[in-house]
């Protein structure tokens, strides 16, 4: 198997053959290897069916527990390498962090909980929250658009976007966002575009809005009038040889937008990848008005993705700072080494030039002698002498130590330029 199983979670996409997945499907219950995967069972059962790949009948780990003898069918190969190889794209969500999957399973559980106990009793009246009274009076003087909706985006009311005949269904529905808000250690701030929704101190976006239906367009008295006249007005430039197009041309739209009466919650609007519900919309099960723990329960898990997904950012951040670190001490070791080894360099050099010189003067008094020499190159074997012994001078521990010590050279907390001159 190419990809291996982390925290319990498999890495997507998952990439077997048959007979690792029959093996994994044989040696525990399809419900686990298929959560491993990041998949459900019924999806599961479908891989297997359509890879050839037998599975345990029902009641199969029962008998397993129990002790009794249960049979195990025989794999056989395939030939045809399609159905050998599988692929499984596994959720987004299985690959969320532990304590994101921790606030998702505490979300189900307590929506589970909810479903089985009776349903607790709505605290007092929020008649006379000013979110609520303002909302009210906004709702009743708002002007409704072309479209047909109602818009309303003010930092201290909620973000809304209904038909008029929805009104009084948003009203209760803001009534109970604050007063299941606190249940579910949530609060809303105000912010530019409408109030947020802040879930363990992350706050997020949250709207209503009302879904639309598609229907043909019918053209109107003016719109059919508009295009009548623009129409005649292009036979006669064409009848009278003038140019003509189509830009100028009345639109008359194909489709029309209507709102439907569905309400649908738009939670931490944006781009997202990692699989968490953000759109909770009207079912024939159940109305937005009774999504409102589902909504702030979605605002928790959304947190908690928050959170890991800064502490993430903020580890990644460290070592990307830490490497950076690495890379410039060790930049600044390889340029401290580097002017040493010149300074080095300069001096075993200079010391063997003076020796060469030192050898060139003896070997050629040796063969000529000084007193035989022209005056001009008894003045050249001095220099030569002298020059040997200035080189010498240059290395000698005063003039070497003024040259360390200007540039700390031995000093390995030294940061030194590669630009400057050690010499």
């Amino acid at each position: 198997m190419s990809d291996t199983i982390l925290s319990g979670v498999m890495r997507m996409p998952a990439e077997l053959t048959r007979r690792e997945l029959y093996e994994m499907i044989w040696a525990r219950p399809m419900t686990k290897v298929a959560a491993e995967l990041g998949i459900s069972d019924v999806a599961l059962h479908k891989i297997c069916d359509k890879h050839r790949i037998p599975t345990p009948s029902r009641g199969y780990w029962a008998k397993v527990a129990a002790g009794k003898p249960s049979k195990r069918p025989l794999f056989r190969d395939v030939s045809d390498p399609l159905v050998d190889r599988i692929v499984i794209q596994g959720s987004p969500t299985a690959a969320l962090p532990p304590e994101v999957r921790a606030a998702r399973a505490k979300a189900k559980l307590d929506r589970e909980r909810r479903n089985v106990m009776p349903p607790l009793p709505m605290p007092s009246s929020q008649d006379n929250h000013p979110v609520l009274v303002q909302l009210a009076k906004k709702l009743e003087a708002a002007k409704v658009g072309p479209d047909g909706f109602i818009r309303l985006s003010d930092s201290s009311l909620f973000s809304i976007v209904i038909s008029p005949a929805s009104g009084a269904r948003a009203l209760l529905i803001a009534e109970r966002l604050i007063a299941l808000a606190p249940t579910q250690a949530c609060r809303f701030v105000s912010a530019p575009g409408g109030l947020q929704l802040v879930a363990d101190e992350e706050s997020m976006t949250l709207s209503l809005v009302e879904q639309t239906d598609k229907i043909p367009h019918k053209p109107t008295e003016a719109e059919m009038t508009a295009l009548r006249k623009w129409e005649a007005d292009r036979e006669r430039r064409q009848r009278r040889g003038n140019w003509f197009s189509d830009w100028d041309k009345p639109k008359v739209p194909e489709w029309d937008y209507v709102p439907n009466g569905i309400l649908a919650f738009e939670l931490d609007k944006g781009h997202h990848w990692d699989g968490l519900r953000r759109r909770f919309a009207n079912s024939k099960r159940k109305r937005a008005e009774d999504m409102i723990d589902d909504v702030l329960a979605a605002g928790r898990v959304i947190a908690a993705a928050r959170k890991a997904r800064h502490a993430e950012e903020a580890r990644r951040k460290q070592a990307a700072e830490e490497e950076a670190r690495r890379r410039r001490e060790a930049e600044r070791r390889r340029v401290l080494e580097q002017k040493r080894i010149e300074l080095l360099d300069a001096q075993a050099e200079a010391f063997a030039k003076a020796r060469r010189i030192d050898a060139f003067v003896e070997d050629y008094l040796a063969k000529y002698g000084y007193s035989e020499l022209p005056d001009s190159c008894r003045r050249f074997v001095d220099w030569a002498r002298g020059h040997a012994e200035l080189l010498r001078h240059q290395a000698s521990p005063e003039r070497l130590g003024a040259k360390l010590d200007a540039h700390q050279l031995m000093d390995d907390a030294t940061e030194i330029g590669s630009w400057v001159d050690v010499l």
